[in-house]
C-alpha cells in the first residue's frame, strides 16, 4: 500500500516526520527518498555551535524538535575551522588559526569534507557571502555562488595593499574568476570592520560594518555596482546583524546601556521600519545581568532568527510558527551538559543548517582521503538496484570501481560498525548498518552467479586501495 500513496499524499505524511525519522525513511526505497528530499525545507533548521578557539575539534547542535543538545566530532576535519555561512545541510569554514583565507565545506553530520580551490588573489581577512542559486540540473547539489571581496594581499618589498576586487567562486565550475573591480573605500571597510556575515536579498549582497556607527555594505551583483545603507538609531547601537526575512532585508539591533533590543524590516521605499521589539524578559535573560549588548551574536536562517552570547549563556529565538506566517519569541536553554555530562561553557559561533544524511557536494569532487562512508554507499546503490532486477551490473560495478580506485581502504567488520556510529547514532541509528547488510548481500549474490574463481575479497583488494569504509563480501568458488 505504501509504494502506491500519491506523492503529494506521502510527502504530507513525511511532513509531521522529525529530521532523525525523516532520515530513516529515505533508506527505505528510491521512491521514499525522492518524497523524503523534498521535505527538508519543512523542519526546523539545527543549531549548530563551533568553539571560536582551538579546544578540540567538535561542536554542538541542538536538535529543535526535541529540545536537546548534542556533542559531534570534527576529527575529520584536518584542522580547526571556523563558520563563514550554511549552505544547505552544508557550512562554509575558514581556518580558525590563520588570516590567510582559505575556504573549505563540510557535513558535519556525514563528515564529509573538501577545501574550495585556491583563489586567484591570495588575501587576507576579505569579506564573503554566499549566494545559493538552487539546485543543480541533474545533480542533487546545491548550485551557489561565493563572492570574496576585498582583503589585503602581499605588496612589493615586504608590504601589503588593500585588494579593490571582487572574486566569485561558482559551484558547478570548481572554479575562482575575477568578477571585476570594487572603490577602494568599500575595500578597506570590508577588509577591517566587516565580520564575514553577508546576506543576500533580491540580487544584492549585503554586510554590516561597523567603523565609527554602524553602516551596510552593499554589493549588486547583477550590475558590478556598489552602494551604502544607512542603519536605523545607528549611533546608539551595541550590536547589529542582518538577516533575510520572508524575502527582505532585515535588521536586528540592541541599544546601548542595555537598552531594548528591536527588529526592522527595510520596504520597498527602501525606508527601515519598526517590525518587532524583543519581550523584556528575554533581553535580560541574553544579556546576563550585563548592560551591554556588544558581545551578542545572531544565527539566521529563513524563518528563524537566534541570538546568543556562548554556548551556555542560552538562546533568544524569533521563529514563524503557523501556516500564516506569525512569528514569536522562544528561550531555549544553553548547552550546559549532555547525557550527564558537564560541558564547558565557551565562546562559540553558530549557524543553522537542515541535517542530511544523503552525499553532499562536499565530496562531489573530493580527493582520496575526504571520502565519507556515505559517498560509498551512494555509488554502490545503482549496482543493488540492478541486482534486484535480476540483471547483472556489470557496467555499474566497474564505474565505481574505477571511480574508487585508490579510494576505498579494506578493514575489519567491526570498524565498518565504528565508521557508522560516526554518521551519528541519533540520526542514523542502525539503519545504515542494515542498508551495508543489503548491499553486501546483493553483491554476494551477483558475484556468486558470475561464478567467480577468485575469493571476492581478494579482487576488491587487487583494484582498489586506500578508502574509509569497508564491504566484507564473502563467495564461494
Amino acid at each position: 500500500m505504501w509504494n502506491h500513496l500519491p506523492f503529494d499524499l506521502l510527502a504530507h505524511i513525511f511532513s509531521f516526520l522529525p529530521p532523525d525519522s525523516l532520515a530513516r525513511a529515505k533508506t527505505a526505497c528510491r521512491y521514499w527518498q525522492t518524497c523524503a528530499t523534498s521535505m527538508v525545507g519543512h523542519h526546523q533548521p539545527w543549531f549548530v555551535a563551533l568553539p571560536t578557539r582551538s579546544r578540540g575539534l567538535c561542536c554542538y547542535l541542538h536538535n529543535p524538535n526535541v529540545d536537546r543538545w548534542h556533542e559531534l566530532s570534527l576529527e575529520f576535519q584536518p584542522e580547526p575551522t571556523r563558520p563563514v555561512a550554511p549552505i544547505g545541510s552544508l557550512i562554509l569554514s575558514r581556518p580558525a588559526d590563520s588570516t590567510a583565507l582559505q575556504l573549505a565545506m563540510c557535513n558535519p553530520f556525514t563528515q564529509e569534507f573538501r577545501y574550495l580551490p585556491m583563489l586567484k588573489i591570495a588575501r587576507t581577512n576579505p569579506a564573503v557571502g554566499v549566494v545559493i542559486l538552487g539546485p543543480t540540473q541533474h545533480s542533487p547539489f546545491l548550485h551557489f555562488r561565493v563572492y570574496v571581496a576585498g582583503g589585503m594581499a602581499a605588496a612589493p618589498r615586504g608590504s601589503a595593499t588593500y585588494v579593490p576586487t571582487v572574486e566569485v567562486y561558482d559551484s558547478e565550475d570548481d572554479a575562482w574568476k575575477i568578477a571585476g573591480p570594487m572603490p577602494v573605500e568599500f575595500a578597506v571597510r570590508l577588509t577591517v570592520w566587516t565580520p564575514n556575515e553577508s546576506v543576500y536579498s533580491k540580487g544584492v549582497l549585503y554586510w554590516m560594518t561597523s567603523a565609527r556607527a554602524y553602516s551596510i555594505m552593499g554589493f549588486e551583483i547583477k550590475s558590478n555596482k556598489w552602494q551604502e545603507l544607512s542603519v536605523p538609531i545607528a549611533d546608539k547601537l551595541e550590536f547589529a546583524a542582518l538577516a533575510q526575512l520572508n524575502g527582505r532585508l532585515t535588521l536586528f539591533g540592541g541599544r546601548s546601556c542595555g537598552g531594548d533590543a528591536c527588529v526592522w524590516e527595510l520596504d520597498e521605499r527602501h525606508v527601515w521600519c519598526l517590525k518587532e521589539k524583543m519581550p523584556v524578559e528575554l533581553g535580560r535573560r541574553i544579556l546576563g545581568g550585563r548592560a551591554s549588548w556588544a558581545a551578542t551574536k545572531c544565527a539566521r536562517g529563513d524563518g528563524a532568527l537566534f541570538l546568543y552570547r556562548d554556548l551556555g549563556s542560552g538562546m533568544a529565538v524569533w521563529r514563524e510558527v503557523g501556516e500564516r506566517g506569525g512569528w514569536e519569541w522562544f528561550w531555549v536553554e544553553g548547552c550546559c551538559s549532555i547525557k550527564g555530562k558537564q560541558v564547558q561553557n565557551l565562546p562559540v559561533k553558530g549557524v543553522l543548517i537542515h541535517p542530511n544524511l544523503a552525499p553532499s557536494y562536499a565530496a562531489a569532487r573530493n580527493g582520496p582521503m575526504d571520502f565519507a562512508l556515505s559517498d560509498c554507499l551512494h555509488i554502490i546503490e545503482a549496482a543493488m538496484i540492478s541486482a534486484r532486477k535480476n540483471r547483472p551490473p556489470t557496467k555499474v560495478l566497474k564505474t565505481a570501481a574505477k571511480h574508487y580506485k585508490g579510494k576505498i581502504r579494506i578493514v575489519s567488520r567491526s570498524r565498518v560498525r565504528n565508521l557508522a556510529r560516526v554518521v551519528w547514532s541519533s540520526v542514523a541509528r542502525d539503519t545504515l548498518r542494515k542498508l551495508i547488510n543489503t548491499i553486501r548481500e546483493y553483491l554476494n549474490w551477483w558475484f556468486e552467479s558470475q561464478r567467480l574463481t577468485q575469493h571476492v575479497q581478494k579482487v576488491i583488494e587487487s583494484t582498489a586501495q586506500a578508502v574509509p569504509v569497508q564491504l566484507k563480501i564473502q563467495a564461494e568458488k
